[in-house]
């Protein structure tokens, strides 16, 4: 069997399940928007990764030619020089530096007036909340809480490492 004829095959399983987690959906009396994003969630990440792996996602890092990237430098530094900005600065910028992550800008005070109202809005929604009747796999809970965590844990150190939150 050639590669391709095992995407195709991946592919039509893929939709086989999709349709077939539909079927019973509707049959079980659920309607479609009541399980729709579930389906989208999981189908769509299956899709990416069926991408991914069968080669027609790529995920890569493009660079200019060296030509080109010297166009740009010069067509950069005649336009800061145009509007009076720092070339180097622009430059460092646009290489993955963060010059405004050394510079602390100072705090207004109503950005403190902004974070208590939001604050209080949610208090008191919390407060005003009442439990829904919904019906919780308590098991399926925690694997998905303890997933979401472990994404916003290696998510957030990705981030820090890449740009100190700046």
């Amino acid at each position: 069997m050639s590669e391709g004829i095992g995407y195709a095959l991946g592919a039509m399983l893929l939709y086989g399940a999709a349709d077939f987690v539909y079927k019973r959906g509707a049959a079980a009396g659920a309607e479609p928007h009541q399980f729709l994003m579930v389906q989208t969630w999981f189908f769509s990440s299956l899709a990416i990764l069926y991408g991914f792996f069968s080669g027609a996602l790529a995920i890569s890092q493009a660079e200019a030619p060296a030509s080109e990237q010297d166009s740009w430098r010069l067509a950069s530094e005649r336009e800061c020089d145009r509007y009076g900005l720092d070339a180097e600065r622009a430059a460092a910028i646009l290489h993955g530096d963060d010059p405004l992550a050394r510079e602390t800008p100072p705090r207004h005070w109503w950005e403190l007036v902004v974070t208590l109202a939001a604050i209080g809005i949610f208090v008191w929604l919390g407060i005003h909340a009442k439990v829904p009747s919904i019906a919780m796999n308590i098991p399926v809970l925690l694997v998905l809480l303890a997933a979401t965590v472990g994404f916003l844990i290696v998510c957030g150190r990705m981030l820090w490492k890449r740009t100190r939150f700046s």
